[in-house]
């Protein structure tokens, strides 16, 4: 890095032409921001997957076949709603 006298500065564990956080310009923010933004709907996919596949596990116990009506329903109605936000989830590609 050069300073405003045209001398070299430089900082430990910052190379040369590297600038730290509070250097940042607000497009870069932003840029920065948005990209931690999407983040987040990958974080809830991989979710859902988890409970997908734990909710299909469910039924192939031995237990399952204990449960009462009420139950089966609640079963029913968790699964087919992951399957949908499972569905709608937005994609990166």
């Amino acid at each position: 890095m050069t300073s405003t006298d045209g001398t070299q500065v430089f900082t430990w564990g910052v190379s040369p032409g590297h600038r730290t956080p509070c250097e940042e310009t607000t497009s870069e923010r932003a840029d920065r921001n948005f990209g931690e933004l999407l983040q987040a709907p990958r974080m809830v996919q991989s979710g859902l997957q988890i409970l997908f596949a734990s909710l299909l596990t469910l039924a192939l116990t031995t237990r399952f076949a204990m449960l009462d009506m009420m139950r089966r329903a609640m079963y029913i109605t968790t699964l087919l709603l992951a399957v949908l936000a499972a569905c709608c989830s937005p994609r990166r590609g």
